[in-house]
């Protein structure tokens, strides 16, 4: 089996407890409570992958302690950016709660995508590409 691409990458619901329980260790944790999903890429996520220009999920694997957070994605998340970020990873982990018989990594955008780059992506890419590669993750989580 090939490695998995960048852009095939999901974050496990170790992360997602991580991410969040590291912002309330950092005195963020009401901070995130109000925040969008977008608010969270462009003030947290960004910054973080500013220097690297990659994706956090690309952070993560060059991190030693850090690899198991990520794998070949599992579940393909579907979310507005406007919905406030605390309701989708609580919705996300529910999810991993309820599917303990394998292992779970979300396609969350946020984290998946290189942020720096993603939107600069040709329409081609996104009718083509994209859309086999949710297909190929086969599970669609709808928030």
């Amino acid at each position: 089996m090939a490695a998995a691409r960048p852009i095939e990458l999901g974050v496990s619901a170790a992360f997602l407890r991580e991410f969040v329980v590291s912002r309330a260790f950092a005195q963020e944790w009401q901070w995130c409570m109000r925040q969008t999903t977008n608010n969270v890429k462009e003030l947290i996520v960004m910054p973080q992958t500013k220097v690297r220009q990659c994706s956090m999920v690309q952070l993560l694997q060059e991190r030693v302690g850090h690899k198991q957070l990520v794998g070949k994605a599992t579940v393909f998340v579907s979310h507005a950016w406007s919905y406030d970020f605390m309701d989708v990873v609580d919705v996300l982990l529910e999810h991993a709660d309820n599917n303990t018989d394998k292992p779970i990594f979300f396609w969350f955008d946020v984290f998946s995508v290189n942020q720096h780059k993603g939107a600069n992506r040709s329409s081609d890419w996104w009718r083509t590409t994209f859309r086999q590669m949710i297909e190929d993750i086969g599970e669609v989580l709808l928030v």
